[in-house]
């Protein structure tokens, strides 16, 4: 397992980044870095100025998804295109 930095040497993504890859190894579940990097592209604003909500289910095939959610009106189709 890799060393963990102290918190204060993380930015904002890379604390999120590593969060969601550890949580992911916890729980047994896969994830997309790829994915997960254009979504905090995308939504950056929203990362820095809103709160994330994590959620996960008790069932072996779960999951483990997060929402963004931002603290201001935002127009999403004014966002660029993340890619499929």
């Amino acid at each position: 397992m890799a060393v963990k930095k102290p918190l204060g040497t993380l930015s904002s993504e890379e604390r999120f980044l590593n969060d969601i890859c550890n949580a992911s190894k916890v729980l047994g579940v896969s994830y997309s870095e790829k994915q997960t990097r254009s979504v905090l592209s995308n939504f950056s604003k929203g990362f820095h100025r809103g709160c994330v909500l994590w959620g996960t289910t008790d069932q072996s095939t779960g999951n483990l998804s997060y929402r963004i959610y931002e603290r201001h009106s935002i127009d999403v189709l004014l966002l660029p295109q993340m890619p499929v």
